[in-house]
């Protein structure tokens, strides 16, 4: 037996393949936005799928779209059974994307914009 501890790896810790996928997904759309202060609106980019650029003008279509981005990239990944996904991304997709809209609370404030959490 070793005398090295144990890692204790706690589940939250831990990303399943689409669970990374769809956060990915989310902070690249934010890390690549433009963000126009003077107009107080977000445009977010093209995407290998064709849905953007798209421009957003409220926090609230913002989230809309990131939203979308996420579920697109979870079900994509995630395993599926008889053509529907194994697991629902229900319980962490507000998460993740409240937790990466934080990330950029200046450029949202900015813009006029209230960042709040769901």
């Amino acid at each position: 037996m070793s005398d090295e501890p144990e890692e204790d790896l706690e589940e939250e810790d831990y990303e399943m393949e689409w669970e990374s996928a769809a956060r990915e997904a989310v902070a690249a759309l934010l890390q690549s936005a433009e963000w126009d202060v003077e107009q107080r609106c977000v445009v977010l980019p093209d995407t290998e799928h064709g849905k953007f650029p798209t421009t957003v003008e409220s926090i609230e279509d913002l989230r809309r779209e990131l939203l979308d981005a996420f579920r697109e990239q979870w079900y994509a990944n995630a395993p599926s059974e008889g053509g529907d996904a194994v697991f629902r991304s229900d319980d962490s997709e507000d998460e993740v994307v409240e937790e990466e809209l934080g990330k950029y609370a200046p450029q949202i404030t900015s813009l006029g914009w209230r960042l709040y959490s769901l």
